[in-house]
């Protein structure tokens, strides 16, 4: 009998082995793959990173506005304090080209007419000069501006249309198209010779004054009045 007792002994010893054997290898395996997961061996492939959208590497901006306050004038440059900023935000070169204009009437202006403090609105062209602030080179800034409402408007006529109920249409590269008729005002710049619906053409350079747009695609607004200036020279 105890050479039996001892047999079996052995028989039970040899399964709790074997058990402790198995529960180890179980807890290697998963301690295996928690490590996996954690340290990234095995990692889900990543997803393609997002490519711009064809219609914005189609379409860039075409320029830059900024609403705030002229915080110094020199002889060709203008620091503006956008609105909301405590610093400036742009500093806009002003060159032969650059129309400095009276934001209520449209009146051409100098630049020693633009006081530190007033409050302003810039039409620039993308920021060329990469220093701190940047700069870019000004087209329009409008002084004086008006009260209530928005500035006015910068843009270039992309198309002079005519609906089906005869209305005209002047579709800008500000992708708004302005809505007028024979009782929209046409001023033309400095005082210029008078300008007719029949002489608005592709390439030329308005302002429009108006507070208000559709939220249709694009949208539509109607000018209180068109300020009209020189064509825009091939190539710019």
């Amino acid at each position: 009998m105890m050479v039996i007792d001892i047999a079996r002994e052995r028989v039970r010893g040899k399964d709790r082995f074997m058990k402790m054997v198995l529960l180890v290898l179980v807890l290697a395996v998963g301690l295996i793959g928690l490590a996996g997961c954690t340290t990234g061996e095995n990692p889900p492939e990543p997803s393609a990173s997002p490519e711009a959208s064809p219609e914005a590497a189609r379409n860039p901006p075409v320029r830059s506005v900024y609403t705030g306050v002229a915080e110094s004038i020199e002889q060709d440059k203008v620091s503006i304090k956008e609105t909301g900023s405590d610093t400036v935000t742009i500093v806009v070169t002003v060159s032969d080209d650059t129309y400095i204009l009276d934001g209520q009437t449209g009146d051409a202006k100098a630049i020693d007419s633009i006081k530190a403090g007033e409050a302003v609105a810039a039409v620039t062209k993308p920021v060329s000069a990469q220093s701190m602030p940047p700069q870019s080179p000004g087209l329009v800034i409008f002084v004086n501006l008006p009260t209530e409402g928005l500035p006015p408007t910068y843009a270039i006529v992309k198309e002079v249309s005519t609906d089906e109920e005869n209305q005209t249409w002047l579709v800008t590269d500000e992708d708004v198209n302005w809505r007028i008729s024979a009782e929209t005002p046409l001023t033309p710049y400095k005082a210029g010779a008078p300008i007719t619906m029949d002489q608005l053409k592709p390439g030329m350079q308005v302002v429009g004054w108006y507070s208000t747009t559709t939220r249709s695609m694009p949208a539509q607004a109607s000018p209180e009045k068109i300020l009209v200036l020189p064509a825009v020279a091939e190539g710019q």
